[in-house]
């Protein structure tokens, strides 16, 4: 589901939540105000400010014959059952050829580590909902051996949900979340239904069977004093790599700088705010 969003349009990629919001009027913007008195934008604290790592994913199903896995990854976005309520982040995996059914995130290379591989993700969002939570999406693109055909192929979902029904914020531990089958739509669909089909009545059988349950295995934190301060100069809903946050709050800074701080009149910057709204801008 989050691969076809990707490819419909801009609406659901990170460029489009970094480009400044307007207010209803169109004539200043929302969520990018200078302060003068501290030389730079303001900080926009949010509702939700979480750090969450990819850690593995287990028993993840291979597809079958006479295809080529190109690449393994998860997309990960803010949903609260219904609608996509942020950006869909990629994260690529890695695997070993001997255990392909293991994904793990962040390995240990040599020299920088490309932000495609950051298991660490900061996760912002203003949205009141109280069904709120983080979506995740398995899959693999790949490659057919006879027709030489790309394509990609769902592994499976999760959801994890922000807050418990009180209002209260999840707990910051790690958690294992086992994959469903079908879309975020859909209940009661397995990725692998051979495995429940194998399981016997007995409890170790059922026990067993649990264990070779695909599941993805992620660790929620709050970000520290200083991290969040860096996070508040961000977009009020954001999903991306911790690895380049310094990146973003750079860009947020040139723009506050060429669209605010250096504005030579009022008329100037509804000139600029009107070229940004235009089509092709």
């Amino acid at each position: 589901m989050l691969f076809q969003l990707l490819q419909e349009g801009e609406e659901f990629r990170a460029s489009s939540y970094l480009q400044p919001e307007l207010t209803p009027s169109q004539l200043a913007f929302k969520d990018l105000v200078w302060n003068s008195e501290r030389n730079t934008i303001h900080p926009r604290p949010t509702r939700v400010s979480l750090i969450v790592t990819l850690c593995s994913c287990k028993m993840i199903p291979l597809p079958g014959t006479g295809v080529q896995v190109l690449s393994r990854h998860v997309r990960l976005c803010l949903f609260d059952g219904s609608r996509v309520l942020s950006n869909i982040h990629t994260v690529r995996a890695t695997w070993l050829p001997k255990n392909p059914q293991t994904w793990t995130f962040s390995p240990r290379v040599m020299g920088i580590l490309p932000s495609l591989l950051d298991g660490d993700t900061f996760v912002r969002s203003s949205s009141l909902s109280s069904d709120i939570g983080i979506l995740f999406e398995l899959g693999i693109t790949y490659k057919c051996n006879s027709t030489g055909e790309r394509g990609e192929l769902s592994c499976g979902w999760a959801f994890l949900k922000l807050f418990t029904s009180s209002g209260i914020p999840v707990s910051s531990k790690m958690y294992e979340l086992v994959l469903s089958g079908g879309t975020p739509y859909e209940r009661g669909v397995e990725v692998d239904p051979s495995i429940s089909r194998r399981a016997g009545s007995g409890v170790f059988q059922q026990f067993m069977s649990l264990r070779k349950q695909p599941v993805l295995l992620v660790k929620v934190k709050s970000p520290s004093v200083h991290s969040k301060d860096i996070l508040n100069f961000l977009p009020e809903t954001l999903i991306g790599g911790m690895c380049y946050i310094h990146l973003l709050v750079f860009y947020r800074q040139i723009l506050g700088d060429a669209l605010l701080k250096d504005r030579m009149s009022m008329q100037s910057t509804g000139q600029r705010i009107r070229l940004m709204s235009s089509p092709g801008n």
